[in-house]
């Protein structure tokens, strides 16, 4: 099985090109305000929502990387027959009882 989680946050960034109309236009606004636009800073914010698929692509990145480090190429294969063959069953309490052992409380 293959997990990318590289694609995860990339919906949620939005570039722009400045131009140099950008630049003269944002002058001239800070003028007619009074402000001198040398005299301004950049101010970043970062969404709740932004943050949180941060936290859960760091997650999930952590547990992948975890999961992958642990696995033996044997148990791996002895996975993939079970699953060809139909055999492979996991209990809802195992899946419930592992993903609340990672979560932070």
């Amino acid at each position: 099985m293959n997990i990318n989680f590289n694609n995860v946050s990339t919906g949620y960034m939005k570039t722009e090109k400045i131009t140099s109309a950008g630049i003269k236009g944002y002058t001239n606004m800070m003028a007619a305000t009074g402000k001198s636009a040398a005299n301004q800073r950049d101010k970043v914010s970062i969404s709740p929502e932004a943050s949180a698929f941060r936290e859960i692509d760091k997650t999930a990145k952590s547990i992948a990387s975890e999961v992958s480090n642990s696995a033996s190429q044997e148990k791996i294969n002895s996975l993939k027959a079970q699953i060809q063959a139909g055999t492979y069953n996991v209990s809802a309490g195992s899946v419930a009882d592992a993903i609340l052992d990672r979560m932070a409380f």
